[in-house]
């Protein structure tokens, strides 16, 4: 098996895949594919290529196990899996790296290769091999193939970076513009509306004939070591159903959530035993728990992996494991904010344990309505810095105490007031403000101070208003508000 990544989207490896898979097929190879993550537009051009429905691979619903389940089903019913990376190899859940490319290849023990743009530029591609291959200690980046670069210049270059990094570079694609599968702003184009697919494929498959090295790559993804995946009961279900973007059914999703099943046989017809499956799953999900790791994980992820939990399940409890207060009060305020029960529990010094329960009176979590700026919706004032404008901090701190006492003269107050970075130091003792927020509470206006920011300047334990929010519920305030207001 291989993993095919890439420094950055836009790369080409969406195109080398789908190239190169052809090229499998053409031999007489037997190819399964895989997607990291939820996408599900690749997936149909994997679809186009090899006949058959394309897996995602999930790290972020799915756990370590059933992904380890999936590849090792697709390499038992194939000669060999090619799995395509998303966006960076490294880009994770927001700019973490977890369920990356580089994940799945760390999880699936799977050999990866990158696709690397070598358009405009010379020396500067072998610094980015080398910053790749190193950036973690079992990165799994075993070679490259340079994207976009001239017949000419090619074995200048492969002897650069090979020479330079270590790295073995495995060919090239030429400039080959009939043969690009077009971008747009959501995404690839799917792949019924690419003219000439297969005509495409073709002129992609032969070019790579002569100028990659595909027994070289075959050669690499044979060293990967055989999966022996956890197939008990716990480690292939549980809730981990997914719906992923647009509205489609992606099939990792639903083979992830029951037995292992092998390969779906190619065309439409697997679609009506996924749809059973799913009836199956969702009677199955109105009452389950769940447990959610996210130790370590700075604000606003843990708030955010509960709320899709949340989302995943009709009734039950979920559990989030967090290493700071900061964390279960803004899973507090989340469960307040669902109508859902919460309970803290600490473990140690850094441990604690958050449990949600949901039940048929909670709201749903998965939805986030936004109100367009003007419509009607609340007005939320947000407030940065201590100080009001520019140039002297003195005349700035008057400004912004004259501001907010203005505020508790309007007859409209607004209802909400949200402090983050500078503005943190408003809401704790010895603010000039302070008796004027608490005049704006007292009236009914919600205080809300962003705790990574409380915590960032030490004034944590100093909160005299209001309540101590994140990231997640501060760009959801302003998403719904009718006027924004920053002073």
């Amino acid at each position: 098996r291989l993993l095919v990544g890439a420094p950055a989207s836009g790369s080409g490896k969406t195109t080398f895949t789908c190239g190169f898979m052809h090229a499998l097929v053409r031999r007489g190879l037997s190819v399964s594919a895989c997607k990291c993550g939820p996408d599900y537009i690749d997936p149909l051009f994997h679809t186009e290529v090899i006949g058959a429905p394309s897996r995602n691979l999930d790290l972020f619903f799915s756990d370590e196990s059933q992904v380890r389940a999936l590849v090792s089903d697709s390499c038992a019913s194939s000669d060999i899996v090619v799995i395509e990376g998303a966006m960076g190899y490294y880009d994770g859940i927001a700019v973490s790296d977890e369920a990356s490319a580089w994940d799945v290849a760390r999880a699936t023990d799977t050999p990866a290769v990158l696709v690397v743009d070598g358009r405009g530029r010379a020396r500067s591609i072998a610094a980015e091999v080398l910053g790749f291959a190193r950036f973690r200690e079992n990165s799994q980046v075993k070679g490259v193939v340079l994207n976009r670069v001239s017949e000419m210049l090619y074995p200048r270059l492969k002897e650069l970076v090979e020479g330079e990094t270590g790295a073995r570079v495995y060919g090239h694609l030429p400039m080959l513009p009939d043969c690009s599968l077009e971008s747009r702003h959501l995404g690839l184009v799917t792949a019924a509306e690419v003219e000439d697919l297969r005509a495409k494929l073709d002129r992609l498959a032969d070019a790579m004939e002569h100028t990659v090295d595909i027994d070289g790559l075959l050669e690499l993804a044979a060293i990967a070591t055989s999966l022996e995946p956890d197939r008990s009961e716990e480690g292939a279900g549980g809730p981990m159903l997914k719906q992923s973007c647009f509205g489609e059914m992606s099939t990792g999703h639903f083979a992830s959530c029951g037995t292992a099943r092998g390969t779906p046989p190619s065309g439409a017809p697997w679609l009506g035993a996924m749809l059973d499956q799913y009836v199956a799953l969702r009677e199955r999900r109105k009452r389950m728990d769940l447990v959610i790791d996210a130790m370590g994980q700075a604000c606003p992820l843990p708030v955010v992996k509960a709320k899709q939990g949340l989302s995943t399940v009709d009734e039950g409890t979920v559990e989030v494991l967090v290493d700071n207060e900061t964390a279960t009060h803004n899973l507090e305020n989340l469960a307040k904010s669902l109508k859902c029960e919460a309970k803290v529990e600490q473990t140690g010094d850094a441990e604690y344990h958050v449990f949600i329960t949901k039940t048929a009176e909670s709201k749903s979590g998965d939805t986030l309505e936004v109100v367009a700026c003007g419509t009607g919706g609340p007005k939320v004032v947000v407030v940065s810095s201590q100080f009001m404008g520019q140039g002297d901090d003195v005349l700035g701190g008057n400004l912004m105490k004259a501001f907010i006492f203005s505020l508790t003269q309007m007859d409209n107050l607004p209802a909400t007031i949200l402090f983050y970075n500078g503005g943190a130091h408003l809401t704790v003792e010895g603010s000039p403000a302070l008796d004027d927020l608490k005049a704006l509470a007292a009236a009914g206006v919600e205080i809300l101070t962003c705790g990574t920011c409380l915590k960032h300047y030490g004034i944590e334990d100093k909160l005299a208003v209001g309540d101590v929010t994140n990231m997640y519920v501060i760009v959801e305030k302003q998403l719904q508000a009718g006027v924004v207001v920053r002073p």
